[in-house]
């Protein structure tokens, strides 16, 4: 399958999901893994739709123990994805019943969201800063405080967008 062809099949199964169509959904999470096993998004997606669909109960097709497979493979193939972790903290606080695991994964979780968002912030504000945009880099900086503040990174920027010159071109 072409690139082009497999993205047409993901917007499908984001269309087959928001319409609650689960059944078909799964069956096309199945094809698509047949095509790519180690796509960390397509196992999370499985163990969502394989829950949805209650093929976990005791009388289904699944296990819960190959749900959390799924998982936890996809935390393994993407350590620093927050998707595979948010639903191993559901899975453990809500279906198993362990709020002390759903803990470990949803704290796992929130270090990778704030990590990824400290690296987009630091490099946007920098870009404001290069393309002459000082106040808009200063009015990130903050917003930035409410979760990084005293963060020297951001201290440093705050700086630097104090002395940078505006872009006289309004850009």
């Amino acid at each position: 399958m072409n690139l082009q062809s497999f993205l047409k099949k993901l917007s499908e199964l984001a269309e087959l999901h928001a319409r609650r169509e689960y059944e078909a959904a799964y069956d096309l999470v199945i094809d698509l893994l047949g095509q790519q096993p180690h796509s960390a998004d397509l196992l999370v997606k499985r163990a969502i739709l394989e829950q949805l669909l209650d093929r976990d109960e005791p009388d289904g097709d699944v296990t819960l123990e190959s749900v959390r497979a799924h998982l936890e493979t996809a935390h393994l193939l993407q350590p620093c994805a927050v998707e595979p972790l948010l639903e191993l903290g559901h899975l453990a606080y809500a279906v198993e019943n362990d709020p002390e695991a759903g803990l470990r994964s949803f704290e796992a979780a929130r270090e990778s969201a704030e990590s990824a968002l400290r690296e987009a912030l630091l490099g946007k504000i920098k870009c404001l800063i290069e393309v002459g945009e000082p106040t808009l880099a200063l009015a990130e900086i903050e917003a930035a405080a409410a979760c990084f503040d005293g963060d020297s990174d951001f201290e440093e920027l705050k700086a630097a967008a104090s002395r940078a010159p505006a872009d006289p071109s309004g850009r």
